[in-house]
């Protein structure tokens, strides 16, 4: 089985797995629902709550008994203290001492009249749009609308994709939508090899070490490879006690740290690793030390990078006895290079 096909049948098997969930969800919701409507003393929908419930879905936007105005995006909606107060605790301000209340400047209104709408009536609107979702979930976590949250994450994970999934894991972090975040981080580790540093640029450096940590087994590479000299010293402060073991572990394909950020070029993180206990002159199975892999390859860069911080340049591999400098001196560009 390809490579591609092993990541497809990952990316079904999360989605299987969300659908059981789904299902789950559906089976015990019906099952309150035949128990709340079996303890109502009238079945055929004149209870108290029943009535209670429709009186208030039929409230949204109307002037009777509002004693609240919404403002969203420019726009007032009217509503009612009391409903407000038996969704959420949490809006800001005391309710019981206003008559406005404005939501944030960044929701549209579009947004915010969906989420009271929600409110008034437990109906989340379909919306196909993820930004829209996105933006509704974020509204949503401000208020700690929990069930509303819930729903959004749910009609959320069916829009994730790997072009999506890390800004979708980065708002879920910052609101605590665990169900969307845990989604999204599956989909990631799944998808470790296509992503590039770019894709990365904008993480929280935090939010990024902690998604390595937990998600491979070689966090320096990872943040090496996404260019992230940050998240390079967010791992040298937690590991300070054991920089000389951490600092020169090789990855599975058995790259040191120093070899892959002289690969990509990355000085400032190949600084950072030279001045916190690498060893320069580490050598793999063959007696090679990374000079001689840098000559090997014509890697000019990562040779003179070696060499200006004292790398032993006297070596002799294990099977060829060859020193590194009799291979520098063979090369006539660079002695031009060094001089």
């Amino acid at each position: 089985m390809s490579e591609a096909e092993l990541k497809l049948q990952k990316h079904l098997s999360l989605l299987r797995e969300e659908y059981v969930k789904l299902q789950t969800k559906f089976e015990e919701m019906s099952r309150k629902y035949e128990i709340a409507s079996a303890a109502s003393p009238q079945s055929g929908g004149d209870g108290f709550v029943f009535r209670l419930l429709s009186i208030v879905s039929q409230l949204y936007d109307k002037s009777q008994y509002s004693d609240l105005v919404i403002n969203v995006d420019g726009k007032a909606i009217r509503a009612h203290k009391f409903v407000l107060k038996a969704r959420s605790d949490h809006w800001g301000v005391d309710l019981d001492t206003i008559s406005e209340l404005s939501m944030p400047g960044d929701v549209g209104f579009d947004v915010g009249s969906a989420l009271v709408k929600w409110i008034y009536s437990d109906v989340m609107e379909v919306n196909s749009n993820s930004d829209f979702l996105l933006s509704l979930l974020k509204s949503a976590g401000c208020y700690q609308l929990s069930p509303l949250m819930i729903r959004c994450e749910q009609a959320l994970t069916s829009h994730v994709t790997v072009q999506n999934c890390i800004r979708f894991y980065q708002t879920a972090n910052d609101i605590n939508a665990e169900t969307l975040k845990n989604h999204c981080s599956e989909l990631i580790s799944n998808h470790w090899d296509d992503f590039s540093s770019e894709d990365f640029a904008c993480m929280p450096a935090p939010l990024l070490y902690q998604m390595f940590r937990s998600k491979s087994k070689f966090p320096l590479h990872r943040a090496i490879k996404a260019h992230r000299e940050d998240v390079v010293f967010l791992y040298i402060v937690e590991f300070s006690s054991q920089l000389e073991s951490k600092l020169n572990e090789r990855d599975a394909d058995g790259v040191l740290p120093l070899e892959l950020a002289l690969a990509r070029q990355q000085k400032g993180i190949a600084d950072t690793l030279v001045r916190n206990k690498t060893d320069l002159n580490i050598l793999d199975h063959q007696g090679q030390n990374l000079l001689h892999k840098a000559l090997n390859k014509g890697d000019d860069f990562s040779a003179c990078f070696l060499i200006e911080n004292g790398i032993d340049v006297n070596h002799t591999t294990y099977e060829h006895k060859n020193r590194a400098c009799l291979i520098l001196f063979q090369s006539v560009p660079w002695m031009l290079r060094l001089r």
